[in-house]
């Protein structure tokens, strides 16, 4: 395995600067032989200056890793780039908490066990709303009322071009929400048996997401 393979293209990072300054969240956009790049943070106190040292925090879907850095090249055009070089040491913390973005997906759903095929026939989907979504699960608003440790089969309409991600969950919590005046039940759903490349899709969307919330507020 690449001595830095947690460092991979549209994967969150958090930068701190260690000579004071104000942290900010990015996305790598680039990898070198000796650096990595991120999207630079708008003008004011998360600039930096170029040999700035940082800390930088990489949560992958595996753990989070963390490691000191320095700003090694500034770029603005066509995008407004930091290189920061690679690490030379790294720790490592098991954390299996996701970064988690408010978003209304239209989905489908259909109850199921833990045993049962994911290849469910189409007819037998029913239609869901997401509240949020993580790599680790999402809220859901649903006409029915599951059972608490039962099981739904997710399709999960991702807008990267590609086949809808059938993923299983389990419901760890229900509870009653009023939408336009109807009742409805809000379900909180854990994923499980995800393979990595799973998260990996559902986390690039949702950094891609929160950075475009960013934009917005900026």
């Amino acid at each position: 395995m690449p001595e830095h393979y947690f460092l991979q293209v549209n994967r969150s990072v958090t930068i701190k600067p260690l000579w004071g300054g104000q942290p900010f969240r990015s996305v790598i956009q680039e990898l070198t032989q000796d650096t990595f790049a991120v999207l630079a943070p708008q003008e004011g106190s998360a600039a930096l200056r170029l040999g700035e040292k940082v800390k930088v925090e990489v949560l992958a879907p595996d753990a989070r890793y963390e490691f000191q850095s320095t700003l090694e090249r500034i770029v603005t055009e066509p995008l407004h780039l930091y290189y920061f070089s690679l690490p030379k040491e790294v720790k490592r913390v098991q954390e299996r908490r996701f970064v988690r973005a408010k978003v209304t997906l239209e989905v489908c759903y259909a109850l199921g066990t833990e045993e049962s095929d994911p290849a469910i026939p189409p007819h037998l989907f029913k239609k869901a709303y997401t509240v949020d979504l993580s790599g680790g699960g999402a809220q859901l608003i649903l006409k029915e009322k599951p059972e608490v440790n039962s099981f739904l089969w997710l399709s999960l309409p991702l807008p990267d071009g590609r086949e809808p991600l059938v993923v299983k969950g389990r419901v760890k919590r229900v509870g009653i929400r009023v939408v336009d005046g109807l009742e409805r039940y809000e379900v909180g759903l854990a994923f499980e048996g995800l393979t990595e490349r799973d998260v990996d899709r559902i986390m690039r969307f949702v950094f891609q997401r929160l950075l475009k919330e960013r934009w917005q507020e900026g």
